[in-house]
């Protein structure tokens, strides 16, 4: 199995989303994933800084896949591996706090999370899905990227609200106990069922110096 993760210089804001980012959310996969023999993939423009163990596939400059709409190309089938592979994909600004061997061995071929913010609605968004973490197999779901073009950018907010455009809203999510915000986690941090918390504001970087659980686990 592979963990996957994106890295798009473009999308650095005042020096967020580093290579230091992907080093430490692959220590923290490391720190709660039993299973051995797992490999670590960076998708990124930019591979200076990252671990030696740490397989880097280039990113081409792509106007239309800036930001995070670059996480498209996770699901291109020509990216070298295995038909059938099992693929775990984490954004950078997530916590991984607890054991995740079930989400990485969830009984579906593509499983994703399900919306942490059902009032958000914004223009081009569509209600369903998180696409913060995902776990599939090689050759899944290869219509998002295939099937995408330029014009889905101009009238969709992001990748997840296409995800839900391209394939619909009865995809396989994964138990939302297992997911969290960091805004709803307890001072003393979130409980044994949470996995992963999604850092959508403060960021790591700033949460780190004001919350001691958060110091501890973004290393």
């Amino acid at each position: 199995m592979i963990f996957l993760s994106v890295k798009v210089e473009g999308r650095n804001k005042k020096g967020l989303y580093t290579s230091k980012w992907v080093n430490k959310l692959f220590s923290m996969i490391e720190r709660n994933c039993t299973y051995k023999n797992i490999g670590f993939c960076c998708l990124t423009d930019n591979p200076k800084g990252l671990r030696k163990d740490i397989q880097v596939i280039p990113l081409k400059h792509d106007s239309a896949l800036r930001g995070w709409w670059a996480k498209i190309k996770l699901f291109n089938p020509d990216l070298p591996f295995e038909k059938g592979q099992r693929l775990i994909y984490s954004d950078l600004d997530n916590l991984i706090v607890n054991n995740i061997d079930e989400a990485v061995r969830f009984p579906a071929k593509f499983a994703l999370t399900s919306i942490t913010a059902p009032n958000f609605k914004p223009d081009g968004v569509i209600i369903c899905y998180n696409s913060s973490f995902m776990a599939w197999n090689h050759g899944e779901k290869s219509e998002i990227y295939t099937e995408f073009n330029d014009s889905v950018p101009k009238k969709l907010r992001s990748d997840q609200d296409w995800m839900a455009y391209i394939l619909g809203k009865n995809e396989t999510v994964m138990p939302s106990s297992w997911f969290q915000r960091l805004g709803l986690c307890s001072e003393k941090g979130p409980d044994q069922t949470t996995k992963v918390v999604f850092c959508i504001k403060p960021k790591n970087h700033i949460a780190a110096k004001e919350i001691e659980w958060v110091r501890k686990i973004w290393q």
